[in-house]
């Protein structure tokens, strides 16, 4: 976040104005918490869904995303909301919730001071409020997750259902499974859809070892770019070069091998399904059947994306998942991560780290 001298200038009516432009340490404070919302708990109410805010900055111009999303986002509604939530932490010991009390109470200070002004889209609020979001856009890989499949397209299911069923040996397998081939597979893409919107448990998770390519996308982005995509957003060059980026690492990651995982995981619980949850599973196991190509593969593009902003991360080897997060080059991380797989027994997601950290 940078202070954009000329913009407001702020004083509201009342009590507690906006921070002049050459207040250093007001904007110091201000700096602190953007960093403290994208990263803290308490916080997470602050600002836009990150799913949304990666939408936003996709769909931006070119230059300054503030100066061009703050009239989109700017808000009455969101400007009350952001400052209760502000005001209800400073009501209780920030310093409890891990939080600076000097950089929440110079965020509530501002937020009062947008209130009062009429939450105008140039008030220097919508600055701090869109760069956490946007930064929160980043932290979490919602942009990258837009880019790998921005919505499950209900005729791709249909078609990759229809595209399973024309081969026998799936047919036998699903009847072995316990399921029958559904009569109408635009009824079946619509169980599949109904289950992904849901993010119902059926969907087969995904751990660390399956999203490592993307994981270094992620970190490159986060330690080096990161500063020059907020500021100076994507545009039309920029957004083809990430999205050519994030296929050659969803091209990496999405292997056949990961595919039948996630379609063996599905049989197993077909396998094992009431009678009235075995139609969309069964139609789930078949999307997963589709004799595409992994890496075109709409639901797993999907599956991959889940596991970037919702990581799949077992008590067991959160520690050593959390290192690789933080550094998915540090190759004592990922040694250490595949020696545990490998002594849990799952051989195949430690081959998967392996082949990973030999080209690492």
């Amino acid at each position: 976040m940078k202070a954009r001298r000329g913009r407001h200038g702020g004083g509201g009516r009342g009590r507690g104005p906006a921070p002049r432009r050459d207040d250093e340490r007001e904007w110091q404070d201000l700096e602190r918490f953007v960093a403290l919302a994208v990263e803290a708990d308490a916080l997470e109410g602050f600002g836009l869904d990150p799913d949304e805010a990666a939408g936003l900055l996709l769909a931006a111009p070119a230059g300054d995303p503030v100066d061009a999303l703050a009239p989109q986002v700017a808000s009455l509604e969101r400007a009350r909301a952001a400052h209760d939530l502000l005001r209800a932490l400073l009501r209780v010991s920030p310093g409890d919730a891990g939080l600076d009390r000097h950089a929440v109470a110079a965020a509530t200070r501002l937020a009062s001071d947008c209130v009062r002004d009429g939450a105008l889209p140039d008030h220097p609020f919508w600055e701090v409020y869109l760069a956490a979001s946007l930064q929160r856009a980043l932290t979490t890989g919602a942009l990258l997750d837009r880019l790998l499949l921005p919505e499950l397209d209900p005729d791709w299911v249909a078609g990759a259902v229809d595209r399973a069923l024309a081969r026998d040996d799936v047919r036998a397998a699903l009847a072995a499974a316990g399921a029958s081939a559904p009569a109408d597979a635009r009824a079946a893409a619509d169980l599949v859809a109904g289950l992904a919107a849901e993010d119902d448990p059926a969907l087969p998770p995904l751990g660390t070892d399956a999203v490592l390519h993307l994981l270094r996308l992620r970190h490159a982005l986060l330690s080096g770019e990161a500063g020059a995509l907020l500021s100076e957003g994507l545009g039309d060059q920029r957004r083809a070069a990430l999205a050519a980026r994030v296929e050659e690492a969803a091209r990496a990651d999405l292997t056949p091998a990961l595919r039948d995982e996630a379609r063996d995981a599905v049989r197993r619980l077909l396998e094992a399904a009431a009678p009235p949850d075995r139609p969309a599973l069964g139609a789930l196991w078949l999307t997963l059947a589709a004799p595409d190509p992994p890496h075109e593969h709409q639901l797993l593009r999907g599956l991959l994306g889940r596991a970037l902003v919702e990581p799949l991360l077992p008590e067991d080897e959160e520690p050593l998942a959390v290192a690789v997060w933080a550094d998915p080059g540090d190759r004592a991380a990922l040694e250490a991560y595949e020696r545990h797989l490998r002594a849990a027994g799952a051989e195949a997601r430690a081959e998967r780290v392996r082949r990973y950290a030999g080209g690492a």
